[in-house]
């Protein structure tokens, strides 16, 4: 006799909906047992087993597949329900995994049913057992896990002894051994001329199942780690594996991680603002130029702000270094207003007293166009430069680009 007992295939999730499910159908195979009525547990309750031919009964879509005809009926059902139950909730989780198997044994049910809705004279059958979402199960398992094992055991009489048994254990494929069964499960009612509707809900569940299947497979709502069917399949056709797509749930993780970066650098653009403003305020503009550096790592469209560039031009010429005076000047008369003539007439001065460079300095005194807007006091200081200049023109003064 063959047994199938455990399997090899890893889980990301612990079944604890597959135990719930057992459970709910020992509970109920309890109740059909210790029916008031003393029947035989597959005539009890038979207002909530399938029926096909006597109209649509939602109800019984559910609770069908919670009944069974007997103890070794129920067995056989949790044996699979509880290695093809691990395989499939140890990948989708408990939730998923319970939507999974009632959708499946519902809408098989249902479908059942639906096919005998035009047989009004048909005398009836009636139908229970976890079959059919069993059956869905596994072939949502065969889609998902087609490689992994099932771990199966063969008990059997040793030879010439009645009492020895022996006992041989062995591995076989999750998809081998749905193919051997779905082959086991269609041949039995068709050699023992069983009606057809055993064989229907089967059927369709694992029809529901292989599409459930795929579509949560393509839909990355389950990850195979590559070691799905399809993959199996394009990796024997030459092709690269079946790739995962994002979940909802790691594209959510994607973005919060985004955002969270986006935060942080938020952040620290805001210190390092803070440490331009020390630095400059503490009368240390190389310090508050490096800071700026690391501004433009973060951030490359990053720049000063006004009041930096003031800042930074009048620390820097209390240290006489002209030539940090002259490109932050530059750079506030290319991008600033506020203050253009203050700047621009500092920055002649620098050039013209500093670098001896009085063209220069005219040419930054003609960038400001009409002087006759500027306030008196800067009008005599030009003037002056003006007259500088000329001055230094007419001795030949070199300027040195």
């Amino acid at each position: 006799m063959f047994i199938p007992y455990g399997t090899d295939a890893p889980i990301y999730h612990w079944p604890w909906a597959t135990g719930v499910l057992v459970l709910a159908n020992i509970i109920v195979m309890i109740l059909q047992y210790v029916n008031p009525d003393g029947v035989p547990p597959h005539e009890a309750f038979q207002q909530f087993q399938l029926i096909c031919g006597d109209g649509l009964h939602p109800i019984q879509w559910v609770t069908s597949n919670f009944m069974h005809i007997g103890v070794p009926h129920l067995i056989g059902n949790m044996v699979f329900l509880g290695i093809f139950g691990f395989i499939v909730e140890g990948k989708i989780g408990w939730w998923m995994f319970t939507a999974l198997y009632l959708s499946i044994g519902v809408m098989a049910c249902a479908v059942d049913q639906l096919v005998f809705l035009p047989f009004v004279d048909y005398e009836g059958i009636y139908w229970l057992g976890a079959e059919g979402p069993i059956f869905g199960v596994m072939m949502v398992a065969v889609i998902w896990a087609p490689q992994d094992n099932i771990k199966m055991v063969l008990v059997f009489r040793a030879m010439f002894s009645i009492l020895r048994m022996k006992a041989l254990g062995f591995d076989v494929p999750v998809l081998m051994f749905s193919l051997i069964f779905v082959v086991w499960s269609f041949a039995v009612p068709v050699f023992l001329g069983m009606p057809i509707v055993l064989t229907l809900v089967n059927i369709v569940a694992g029809t529901l199942g292989l599409t459930m299947g795929v579509v949560l497979l393509l839909s990355s709502w389950v990850d195979c780690e590559q070691r799905d069917l399809i993959s199996m399949f394009r990796e024997l056709a030459g092709y690269e594996p079946f790739k995962k797509q994002l979940t909802h749930a790691e594209k959510e993780a994607l973005r919060e991680q985004k955002r969270q970066r986006i935060q942080e650098r938020k952040d620290n653009l805001v210190l390092y603002r803070r440490s331009i403003a020390a630095h400059l305020l503490a009368g240390n503009p190389d310090a508050a130029v490096k800071t700026f550096r690391q501004i433009q790592k973060i951030d490359g469209t990053a720049d000063w702000e006004q009041s930096e560039l003031l800042s930074l031009i009048s620390a820097f010429q209390k240290r006489s270094n002209w030539d940090s005076v002259i490109l932050y000047s530059r750079k506030y008369l290319a991008e600033q207003s506020l203050k253009r003539s203050t700047v621009a007439i500092n920055l002649a001065k620098v050039l013209l007293v500093e670098r001896h460079s009085p063209r220069k300095a005219m040419d930054v005194i003609k960038s400001l166009g009409d002087l006759n807007q500027l306030p008196d006091k800067q009008k005599s200081i030009i003037r002056q430069i003006v007259a500088r200049g000329n001055k230094m023109i007419a001795e030949g003064a070199i300027e040195l680009d």
